[in-house]
């Protein structure tokens, strides 16, 4: 199936998974699923790992249908990804979630983002757009500070002693000498703060305890600085997991390619618990 952002001239091609035994005059609720950065597609594919049809299996066996599409540019989707910002990912969300709407099989109507897919799902809950939110390790801060911590995490995590960057200007100097391009100079401008302050409908905030791109360390103060006390709202962090809610040992992404777990079970199991709790409010 393909939804259209009109404003964008992009058709976005996606994946439309139903609920195991979904009968016609079911309503069940439905995840637009939003990946994380980088030309992903509806799968969000990293090495031999398919997290989010993972993801959308096993919704789909607890009640939850999930909308799943490749980025523009990507896949059978239309549009030009190198010259997109986060802005146009977002308006590309946006109109998935319209889509979603407009089909009658659905009761609530939410986002799963996983990193900056997480923060897609802010910046849209700031509009009023989703019922309900699942951001997976999504930065909720700003993003040039996030990006220091995460160079200084990895470095470390290699065995350096020292840290590679020691200032915000420092990182988006080393950032945009070796990729100068819109989205990186939009991205490292975001901050989240303002969009996490004005999303009023119920979060669940996951992170990995030992995620080097996203650090819980920066990220979960501000998130419980930030959220709105809406009912519904919780923030988790799972011992061991990293940025794809692998277990891992250093949590760098080298390690991807060599763990056999694609997501732990109990962020599988939390995921579903959570919306199907929201759903029925």
């Amino acid at each position: 199936m393909t939804f259209c952002n009109p404003k964008g001239n992009v058709t976005l091609a996606g994946t439309l998974t139903l609920p195991e035994g979904y009968k016609a005059g079911d309503h069940v609720p439905v995840v637009l699923m939003v990946t994380g950065s980088g030309a992903q597609d509806r799968n969000e594919e990293v090495f031999h790992h398919k997290y989010f049809l993972v993801i959308a299996d096993w919704l789909a066996r607890n009640g939850i249908a999930s909308l799943r599409y490749d980025d523009r540019g990507t896949g059978q989707s239309t549009g030009d990804f190198a010259a997109s910002t986060t802005a146009d990912f977002a308006a590309d969300a946006a109109e998935g979630l319209r889509y979603l709407r407009g089909d009658h099989r659905f009761s609530k109507v939410g986002i799963l983002g996983h990193s900056e897919g997480g923060s897609i799902a802010y910046l849209l809950g700031q509009e009023r757009l989703p019922d309900f939110i699942v951001s997976m390790a999504g930065p909720a801060c700003r993003i040039d500070t996030l990006m220091m911590e995460q160079l200084n995490g990895m470095s470390h995590a290699m065995g350096m002693t020292s840290n590679s960057v020691n200032s915000v200007a420092e990182t988006r100097q080393l950032l945009l000498s070796q990729a100068d391009t819109p989205w990186m100079r939009y991205f490292l401008d975001m901050d989240l703060a303002a969009a996490v302050k004005a999303t009023h409908c119920p979060v669940l905030a996951l992170g990995g305890e030992k995620d080097l791109n996203v650090p819980v360390s920066l990220n979960v103060p501000a998130l419980h600085k930030n959220l709105p006390a809406t009912e519904g709202n919780a923030i988790k962090v799972y011992p061991g997991l990293g940025h794809t809610f692998q277990p891992c040992d250093t949590g760098m992404p080298t390690e991807y390619a060599s763990i056999e777990e694609t997501i732990a079970p109990e962020v599988l199991k939390d995921i579903s618990d959570w919306i199907l709790a929201q759903a029925k409010n």
